[in-house]
């Protein structure tokens, strides 16, 4: 199998700029032999990012109008895609870009003659016109389209995207090289008020918004902690957060959930690994659930949704349980269920963590792109 190929990567999203995952999936295939260029906005999601690039010798390119749908900076983009183009004759694919950057793609195959994949990792379901776009973007510009679930993959094929235009691989899961060397390394829980944590502690981190199902986790506590003395920790932030609060209130469990704010993924590891006793995802919406993977890479046991990965690597009783959507009730009897089994408890995240080694980690996601490269150029 051919491994020394040139890849484009386009590495940031519109909200966030260079992304930690595309960093690291960067930083993989370096290591396994393929040479990475990596086209970004000019931002980073997290600082440093860049500098750990610089460290393998990746070479990046910026384009500051990448994300941006304006046709009236595509002259100026134009001259930078040729110039790319003739610098880097060697490109033998270009890799990520969703529908908002498709346009951009078209211009990038054009120049330099190689195959475009896309990256999809969220559901372009908002807006009719930009679900029509993106449908026609999957199914014409791109030549294959990256899915991060099974789950993911029937959804795209209900919205219209071709079957064989698809190929699941969960890229965005845990790099867990990096991941063992963070877990370790210690962090200042204080600036998270996780410094003087009464134990045993269940654990959700996630944006504060509709979809992550934070108010149900938030209730299935108060059912909790009716019963049982525990600490329900509530990480990230967002425009739901002062209702959040409220509802804790409202609930009267206050005094048993801390609020840590946004929780940098640089200390997720060392959290995860030193504080969580038990982890949640009551998550309605989800393509894969990179906090899910690195909680089971923490190895913790996992109560999670029926959304994105998890119906896919976890079995109920060994390696985690799965519950339906918007099931406080369920969650709360699974949580105590835990919490009066801890030595089973940390048997199941034993497991979980074998499931991340074996299965379902970043470097066995880029042999998986790999093979797919070599059945494109077959």
């Amino acid at each position: 199998m051919k491994s020394n190929y040139n890849v484009l990567l386009l590495g940031s999203s519109a909200n966030a700029g260079l992304t930690f995952y595309y960093s690291r999936l960067a930083i993989v295939f370096k290591k396994l032999g393929i040479e990475v260029i990596v086209l970004y906005d000019g931002r980073e999601q997290y600082e440093k990012l860049t500098k750990e690039l610089e460290e393998y010798h990746i070479k990046r390119y910026v384009d500051v109008n990448l994300h941006n749908i304006n046709v009236f900076n595509l002259v100026e983009e134009y001259r930078l895609f040729k110039e790319i183009g003739e610098k880097e004759k060697d490109i033998d694919f270009i890799l990520g870009g969703c529908a908002r950057e498709s346009l951009k793609i078209y211009f990038l195959k054009k120049i330099m003659k190689v195959p475009a994949l896309s990256v999809i990792g969220s559901f372009p379901e908002t807006f009719p016109l930009y679900k029509l776009y993106s449908i026609f973007a999957f199914n014409k510009i791109y030549d294959i389209n990256i899915v991060l679930s099974n789950y993911s993959k029937v959804r795209m094929i209900n919205l219209g995207v071709k079957k064989n235009k698809l190929f699941v691989d969960p890229i965005f899961s845990p790099d867990l090289e990096w991941f063992d060397q963070m877990r370790v390394k210690n962090v200042n829980l204080e600036k998270y008020c996780l410094d003087d944590i009464s134990h045993p502690v269940v654990f959700y981190s996630a944006r504060h918004e509709r979809g992550k199902g934070l108010e149900h986790y938030l209730t299935a506590a108060s059912y909790v902690l009716k019963k049982y003395d525990a600490t329900f920790v509530v990480g990230g932030e967002g425009t739901l957060t002062p209702f959040l609060k409220k509802l804790a209130e409202k609930l009267e469990i206050s005094k048993h959930i801390i609020f840590t704010g946004w929780i940098k993924i640089f200390d997720m590891p060392y959290v995860l690994y030193n504080i969580a006793d038990i982890c949640v995802n009551p998550s309605i919406e989800e393509t894969l659930s990179s906090y899910l993977l690195e909680c089971m890479a923490a190895a913790k046991p996992v109560i999670s949704s029926g959304v994105g990965i998890a119906p896919e690597i976890i079995e109920n009783g060994k390696n985690g349980f799965v519950i339906p959507q918007v099931n406080p009730n369920m969650l709360s009897r699974y949580i105590m269920f835990l919490l009066e089994n801890m030595e089973m408890a940390k048997t199941i995240g034993k497991n979980a963590r074998k499931v991340i080694e074996q299965k379902v980690n970043m470097r066995n996601a880029a042999q998986r792109l790999l093979e797919l490269f070599n059945w494109i150029k077959d």
